[in-house]
């Protein structure tokens, strides 16, 4: 490793901290969490010199999850675990405390944690969305100096990160505002209209069983303004998840959907447990076979199964073209009818959101639709 404090004693302590102060220009406009995790990463390495590097980012379930491992980290310590961040890792106590903590021999902390060859390390908390570890094989490697100049650089990528979640924010409340236009704009005025219409008709001819569909399209705004309020709701962050069986939520669900379930077939094929809000998570995997047996008709087959921290529910029915699975989220979009017709998907996609996962929309072995979540906590 570098002789790093013979390079910095060659400077004056104000030109260390001008150069973290140039060098951090480029996080100012990094547009991923990722990205900014991987320029904090290089410019403590080639600013100070410091070679074996983690970042981990704190995930929506509470887990301190390694975005970014150098090779030194890896060569000198192996894969790295991802961490909870209410445990009493030095990692987790730097993160709660939200202060720089120095350990100056890692052979003493103790625990079941294999560290190889490492002998000293600070733990650098950025803001609330996580910690910076820096390592060395040589004990005492780090002192006051090295806390206080790379504390700048943790520091400048936490306001790095306020700003993006800020930004994330405010896009999807400025898309569900949209939502809220088209809805205004279109749906309710058309069912509105359809009312208006058939009252005509009644006054006109008599026929009071026309009313009927004026009921109906009553019907028909009420449920909208029902999947509006869901749709908002389902928006706001998970803030306690639990450990949750896939398998059974997905049994209940299915119970729960198919009442008469005809030829309908559902396949489980993992027995992982995720971190979820179990309502939320229930009515994503309801929306989904909703979905399923509306498309997929009388004897639709549904499979679930594990992805790399994630799971997939797919079916056999006739899929979503690949030219529309972008706008297949959107409120609104649909190809069949239905009380809910055009909101299932994009209540999906805001739970999906809530959790921290991401909701991905491709094809199935079978030709059908098959919707991928990742990005989640989970055990297997």
């Amino acid at each position: 490793m570098p002789d790093r404090h013979s390079k910095r004693d060659c400077r004056q302590r104000e030109s260390v901290i001008a150069e973290v102060q140039r060098a951090t220009q480029e996080l100012l406009v990094a547009e991923t969490r990722k990205e900014v995790a991987q320029l904090t990463a290089e410019t403590a390495e080639q600013l100070f010199g410091y070679e074996s590097i983690v970042v981990r980012l704190v995930t929506d379930a509470g887990v301190l999850e390694p975005v970014v491992v150098t090779e030194s980290a890896v060569f000198e310590m192996g894969d790295r675990p991802r961490y909870d961040s209410g445990g009493e890792t030095p990692v987790a106590r730097a993160f709660r405390r939200e202060e720089p903590l120095l350990v100056d021999n890692i052979d003493a902390l103790g625990d079941e944690y294999d560290r190889g060859t490492a002998q000293a390390a600070m733990y650098l908390p950025v803001g609330d969305h996580g910690v910076v570890s820096v390592t060395s094989p040589s004990a005492d490697a780090f002192d006051q100096r090295d806390i206080d100049l790379a504390s700048i650089l943790a520091s400048t990528a936490s306001a790095v990160l306020d700003r993006l979640n800020k930004e994330r924010a405010i896009q999807r409340q400025n898309e569900r505002l949209e939502t809220f236009v088209d809805v205004i704009a279109h749906d309710i005025p058309n069912h509105l209209s359809a009312a208006e219409s058939w009252l005509d008709i009644v006054q006109e001819s008599g026929d009071v069983d026309s009313l009927d569909r004026v009921s109906t399209a009553h019907s028909r705004i009420e449920t909208v303004i029902r999947d509006m309020e869901t749709l908002v709701n389902q928006g706001t962050q998970v803030s306690d998840p639990d450990w949750v069986a896939l398998s059974e939520v997905v049994a209940d669900c299915w119970r729960q959907c198919c009442v008469d379930e005809r030829d309908r077939e559902l396949v489980v094929d993992t027995e992982m447990v995720v971190r979820a809000d179990q309502s939320r998570f229930e009515q994503l995997v309801e929306n989904l076979f909703w979905n399923a047996h509306e498309h997929g008709g009388d004897d639709v087959t549904v499979r679930v199964g594990p992805l790399e921290r994630g799971f997939f529910i797919e079916d056999d029915g006739p899929g979503i073209p690949e030219s529309e699975r972008d706008s297949a989220f959107s409120p609104g979009y649909t190809t069949a009818s239905g009380d809910h017709a055009g909101f299932g998907l994009a209540i999906v996609r805001e739970i999906a959101r809530s959790h921290g996962w991401e909701v991905t929309i491709t094809e199935s072995e079978a030709g059908g639709a098959r919707f991928e979540f990742t990005g989640m906590t989970i055990e297997i």
